[in-house]
């Protein structure tokens, strides 16, 4: 049997070795304090840390889709927005048709109601060409352009003499496979938030208005003429409508899924700081323990390791 003899230069580095993990084990509680975390670097818990990017990286995902949510909502609440000011437009437009089909009415007042729908048609236009964050959101994909173009100094064609337009507007078209514009709410999930280009400021509609006009300006219109394009009227509220109420399933939608991602987002970041915040009392008692087995440790390495010859003579 082989027996190793033991030096007190070996018992001095191993006691040496004890005092520098001892020291070693308090910095580390006292960084824990310090910052709240269990694990400051990877090497110190190399499964926590690949734990703590995978539930930090759910956290982030998270907080994406909600601020894709958040444009959603605003896209969707500045569409609602938009569409009653439509519904109130048209219903404006109806009134005066019905004030126009009166056989009371003579041309110089139907001039007059020409002269206002003019400027409904202006303020479709406008409502069609509007904005949220510098992006048209009546036409579909293409967010750069306008889905409607004005004329003011329009004419119509044929009939100078009996009509002039002061207002020519112009849908430039629906392509169907870029009228939906869609983002990304959850891993693979999508929704539009957008009004269909073609189910509201259609061309349809301003031809209507424009032929409306036509009739109103024409000295052989008669009411019957001019009552005729109530029904047609009622068709395009009746889309507007449709559109609205699509808007608010969709709106209905976000909201459900935001209170989805806000409890998702509560179990990822329970779990984060699970995996990764210090107990701030259980690290003060360690802190404590460590302290005290290490001057307990001072105190005994002070008595065995004695001074030598070697001492002496430095």
């Amino acid at each position: 049997m082989i027996v190793m003899r033991v030096t007190q230069g070996i018992m001095s580095q191993n006691i040496l070795r004890q005092l520098g993990n001892g020291y070693e084990n308090i910095a580390k509680y006292q960084q824990q304090l310090a910052s709240g975390k269990k694990v400051s670097r990877p090497s110190q818990d190399p499964v926590a840390a690949v734990i703590g990017i995978s539930y930090r990286r759910d956290v982030h995902h998270v907080e994406q889709f909600k601020r894709n949510l958040s444009e959603a909502r605003r896209w969707l609440d500045a569409s609602d927005s938009a569409l009653d000011q439509v519904t109130s437009v048209l219903q404006r437009v109806r009134e005066l048709t019905v004030e126009a089909s009166n056989d009371t009415y003579n041309i110089d007042q139907r001039k007059a109601v020409n002269g206002e729908i003019d400027q409904l048609k202006q303020q479709l236009a406008a409502i069609g060409n509007q904005r949220v964050a510098g992006k048209y959101i009546f036409n579909g994909q293409r967010t750069s352009e306008k889905p409607l173009s004005v004329n003011e100094n329009g004419e119509a064609a044929g009939e100078p003499p009996t009509y002039i337009s002061h207002v020519d507007v112009t849908f430039k078209g629906a392509d169907p496979q870029t009228n939906r514009f869609s983002v990304e709410i959850s891993d693979g999930t999508y929704i539009d938030i957008n009004v269909d280009p073609a189910t509201v400021f259609t061309q349809g509609l301003f031809d209507d208005l424009d032929a409306l006009q036509k009739k109103l300006l024409d000295h052989s219109s008669s009411s019957e003429d001019i009552s005729g394009f109530l029904s047609k009227i009622d068709q395009h509220l009746d889309e507007v409508i449709a559109a609205r109420s699509e808007v608010g399933a969709k709106t209905n939608r976000v909201d459900l899924f935001v209170n989805r991602l806000e409890q998702q987002e509560e179990i990822a970041e329970k779990a984060m700081a699970a995996n990764e915040d210090a107990e701030f009392e259980e690290v003060i008692i360690h802190l404590a323990q460590q302290e005290s087995v290490y001057r307990a440790a001072l105190s005994v390495a002070g008595k065995l390791i004695q001074p030598s010859l070697v001492d002496f003579i430095k």
